[in-house]
C-alpha cells in the first residue's frame, strides 16, 4: 500500500474511533456516561460500515464489471474500455467503480454533519476538499464522482436522525426531562 493510501485509512480510522469506543465503553459499563452522544456514535459507525463499507466495496465494486483504467488498452493495458455507468465487463473482483478510497473520503462528509452548526461550512468543506483530492489523485473523475453521490443516500438517511440527537432538550443539554428536577437527584 501507498503512503497515501495509508494516510488515509489512518484519517478514517482515527475519526470514527470515538464512535467505536463510545459504543464499546457503554457495552462493557452500562451506567457510564458515554464520551460521545450515542446517536452521533452509531451515526458515525453506521455510516462508515453502511456506505463505503457495504453499498462502495462490497455492493457496487464486486458486482460492476469496469476494470481499472490503469487495465484498459489506451492506457497500456490489454483491457477493453466500458464507460461507468455499465456494468458488464472482463473484471471478476475489486473492479474499478465505485472507487473506495474517494468513498471513505466522502464519508468525512458524515462527521462533518455533526459539527457544531458555526464551524459546519467549514467542515463540509474540508470533506469535499478532502474527497476530491483523494478521488483524483488515487482514481480519477467519474469513479471519485461516483463515491460522493452513491453513498450520500446511507449518509442523508442518519444525518436526519443525527440532527434530531443535537436537538434543543434531553439530558446531555442540560435538562433532565423531568419538570426541573437536576439529573442527581433522579438517580437516588
Amino acid at each position: 500500500m501507498s503512503r497515501a493510501r495509508d494516510a488515509v485509512e489512518l484519517l478514517i480510522a482515527a475519526i470514527v474511533a470515538p464512535g467505536f469506543v463510545s459504543l464499546a465503553g457503554k457495552v462493557l459499563w452500562p451506567r457510564r456516561r458515554m464520551p460521545l452522544r450515542g446517536r452521533a456514535a452509531v451515526f458515525l459507525v453506521l455510516t462508515l460500515a453502511l456506505g463505503p463499507g457495504i453499498l462502495a466495496n462490497v455492493v457496487l465494486k464486486d458486482h460492476w464489471g469496469r476494470i481499472r483504467p490503469i487495465d484498459v488498452a489506451e492506457f497500456g493495458g490489454s483491457g477493453r474500455f466500458t464507460p461507468w455507468w455499465d456494468p458488464r465487463s472482463a473484471c471478476a473482483a475489486n473492479c474499478s467503480f465505485i472507487a473506495g478510497e474517494p468513498s471513505g473520503a466522502f464519508w468525512t462528509l458524515a462527521p462533518a454533519a455533526l459539527a457544531p452548526p458555526q464551524w459546519r461550512p467549514l467542515a463540509y468543506g474540508a470533506a469535499l476538499v478532502f474527497g476530491a483530492g483523494i478521488g483524483v489523485g488515487a482514481q480519477g473523475g467519474i469513479n471519485a464522482l461516483a463515491a460522493l453521490i452513491y453513498p450520500p443516500s446511507i449518509r442523508a438517511t442518519g444525518a436526519g436522525w443525527a440532527a434530531a440527537s443535537r436537538g434543543t432538550g434531553g439530558a446531555r443539554s442540560g435538562s433532565s426531562g423531568r419538570q426541573g428536577r437536576s439529573r442527581s437527584a433522579t438517580r437516588r
